[in-house]
């Protein structure tokens, strides 16, 4: 059973990457782990352990055969990362 994280719990055991992959995967409409290695220059592991925060925190669907639908929304990121960016 997936927890329901808050904002702050969410801010503080993110990747610090998260912000700037979950940009990419929004525009993309699609998310890999080779998506995200790649388009950051990081290893496989922390690329992994950046799709799995986006899946526990419920921004992404769990895997399937297929690919992952996008679930969260402009506004939801608006509200978790507009302010780190100021």
């Amino acid at each position: 059973m997936k927890k329901n994280y808050t904002k702050q719990e969410i801010l503080e055991i993110m990747d610090p990457l998260m912000p700037k992959a979950l940009e990419l995967v929004m525009e993309k409409q699609r998310v890999s782990v080779a998506l995200i290695q790649k388009e950051f220059t990081i290893n496989y592991p922390r690329a992994a352990r950046i799709v799995d925060q986006m899946e526990e925190f419920g921004f992404i669907e769990s895997e399937t055969i297929k690919t992952r639908k996008i679930l969260i929304k402009n506004e939801q990121y608006k509200d978790l990362f507009e302010e780190q960016n100021d």
